[in-house]
């Protein structure tokens, strides 16, 4: 039997995380997203954010920026806003090889 091969997990490109129309979507922690900026001077751009918190008890979802702000969002304007979204990324685990040039088979 040949070995399993090694593969590394699957980068995240706009490509990848195009929105489905129609798709129900429920934001999960660490999950990255491109949101719609809103108000006089950030309507008409696009950022970039990371899930870090999701509150069921009041239906809000805090997020992330890449300049490394926060802000808290109602869940249903956060679906409203975003625009491109991918899966929460893979991480390794202690017990896998840092890549797959060090796996030994």
């Amino acid at each position: 039997d040949d070995p399993a091969p090694c593969v590394a997990p699957a980068a995240i490109t706009s490509s990848s995380v195009a929105a489905v129309e129609g798709e129900s979507w429920r934001p999960t922690l660490g999950q990255h997203v491109y949101i719609s900026g809103t108000g006089k001077w950030w309507e008409g751009h696009h950022f970039g954010a990371v899930i870090v918190d999701v509150r069921d008890s009041d239906q809000t979802v805090k997020v992330r920026y890449t300049d490394g702000g926060f802000k808290r969002f109602k869940s249903e304007e956060l679906r409203a806003l975003v625009t491109e979204k991918a899966g929460t990324p893979q991480m390794w685990e202690e017990w896998t090889a840092s890549s797959c040039e060090d796996q030994k088979t």
